[in-house]
């Protein structure tokens, strides 16, 4: 049985590339795999052919990027661009598509009012609720694991989310979840000293 016959076209021409390239020649099989497609050449063109509405959705999609910003209308960057491959209809449906997810990055990366609040509430309640956490896992493992503040980084991180509506690639956020893990863990040492008498 011609294991060569279940391959896709671009696998093929890979494996009969590395074949020529390190033994100078194709199997006998591979070759069969090859004429049944109806010869190199048919590949080679198949191959150009299927990557060229996926070439052009890319090309698309960096200009829409591109062109984006806050003060960016979606019916403007309609206007700017064109395509040979998509139609119409086909076009003006992408760039809705990937305007709407520049728009979402720009906006969650941008600070303002609300992020600057959202990060202070964030750290609040992120360094109260990850102290208290911090200092029952000291009384529960009797001792600190340090692993543990992956975890409680984690936690801050998700309240400060909850706050912002904001990922960590904002710049506020990344610092305010910082911020909030260094002070959770020391309300949870400060919580220890209250009702345990632990020393550091």
């Amino acid at each position: 049985m011609n294991q060569y016959l279940n391959y896709s076209d671009e696998s093929l021409i890979e494996v009969y590339t590395t074949m020529m390239d390190y033994g100078g020649k194709a199997s006998d099989e591979m070759l069969e795999a090859i004429n049944a497609r109806g010869g190199m050449d048919n590949m080679l063109s198949r191959v150009a052919q299927n990557s060229i509405v996926p070439n052009e959705i890319e090309r698309i999609t960096n200009e829409v990027y591109a062109l984006s910003s806050k003060a960016t209308d979606v019916e403007l960057v309609k206007t700017l661009l064109s395509s040979d491959i998509l139609s119409r209809q086909e076009l003006d449906e992408l760039i809705e598509a990937k305007f709407t997810q520049s728009q979402a990055i720009i906006n969650d990366r941008s600070i303002n009012s609300k992020t600057i609040v959202g990060s202070i509430a964030g750290i609040a309640g992120g360094s109260l609720i990850g102290g208290v956490l911090w200092a029952l896992s000291i009384i529960f493992f009797k001792g600190i694991i340090l692993y543990l503040i992956i975890p409680l980084y984690i936690i801050c991180y998700f309240i400060i989310k909850l706050f912002t509506k904001q990922s960590r690639s904002n710049l506020v956020v990344f610092i305010a979840t910082f911020i909030a893990t260094v002070l959770a863990v020391l309300t949870g040492f400060f919580i220890m000293y209250l009702t345990q008498g632990y020393q550091f």
